[in-house]
């Protein structure tokens, strides 16, 4: 199972794309010590900017967007199974005010 990482850097609150095209689902996300805020997920089909959205949690009814509740402090997010889209940016709901490295396990199967 790779080990992908990603950073959201100071002043940001959203991650460069990460590319899932070779897994089907996403385990768990590690998330650092982060300055505050939930964790959101944006997905895509392709890598064009504007064709991220955030994606929307499912397992309860009346849901918004899926988000993790994660700071401050470090958080390990493990969920059920995820499905993800190809692409998917890891965003905060506040800008950092220090590079943060989070990691995605993902699985094919």
């Amino acid at each position: 199972m790779p080990l992908i990482h990603t950073v959201i850097a100071s002043g940001s609150a959203v991650s460069p794309t990460v590319d899932l095209s070779q897994q089907s689902r996403l385990l768990a996300i590690s998330v650092p010590g982060v300055t505050s805020g939930d964790l959101l997920v944006q997905g895509a089909f392709s890598t064009t900017s504007g064709s991220f959205q955030r994606l929307v949690e499912t397992r309860s009814p009346g849901s918004g967007d899926l988000r993790f509740a994660v700071g401050p402090g470090s958080r390990m997010v493990v969920g059920p199974l995820i499905y993800m889209p190809q692409y998917v940016r890891l965003e905060m709901s506040v800008a950092q005010t220090d590079n943060r490295t989070l990691s995605l396990l993902a699985t094919r199967w």
